[in-house]
């Protein structure tokens, strides 16, 4: 099994598509100090000098964000790893889920009716019987993870987690790592864009 991964820069999640800023894949003075930072040290850290096509690590370091109008923006900061299956050299991404409780109802813990976008890394399946702290009842389900035909691309999956399961949700598309953010090739209604960098 063979690892790299790649590193973590900026996604913006944004409800009305002409109100965006681009997403830059640079920390900027308005996401403000961080809203988490990582308090249990892995193993998983990358090499110094690791770039978005060479890097071995698999952690989320720091999280930053704001609300802009209608537009959320969220700086993660850390690795995505991924690993090859010596049978067949299949990649396979770790992804990156992210969970936003936006509004009365939700799923404070995951249903097996959620949908199945992709096999494996989008498969709401999967996370069935994942349980939120008390108070925080998900909504909206945004998975990140490097594109299997590129090191240097970033694949997007949303799903909507009504309170009774059987949400829809797409892959959003595919951003090249670097910029400007755009992702091409889903179904992206909302506009979402996202980088690596």
């Amino acid at each position: 099994m063979r690892r790299s991964s790649l590193p973590l820069a900026s996604v913006a999640l944004c409800l009305m598509p002409a109100r965006a800023r681009a997403v830059t894949g640079t920390l900027t003075p308005d996401y403000g100090p961080a809203l988490v930072l990582q308090s249990t040290q892995t193993t998983a850290d990358a090499a110094s000098g690791a770039t978005v096509s060479l890097a071995n690590g698999y952690e989320l370091d720091a999280a930053y964000g704001f609300v802009a109008g209608d537009t959320l923006h969220v700086f993660l900061t850390g690795n995505l790893a991924k690993w090859i299956q010596l049978e067949g050299l299949i990649q396979h991404w770790y992804p990156i889920d992210m969970f936003l409780d936006t509004r009365p109802g939700g799923q404070n813990q995951l249903l097996a009716n959620n949908p199945t976008i992709a096999p494996y890394d989008a498969d709401m399946k999967n996370m069935a019987g994942l349980t939120f702290d008390p108070g925080f009842a998900a909504d909206w389900w945004f998975c990140l993870e490097g594109n299997p035909s590129g090191e240097t691309k970033l694949n997007a999956y949303e799903a909507e987690l009504p309170t009774g399961g059987g949400g829809a949700g797409s892959y959003l598309g595919v951003a090249d790592c670097g910029g400007p953010g755009v992702l091409s090739g889903g179904t992206n209604p909302f506009g979402i864009q996202g980088d690596a960098r």
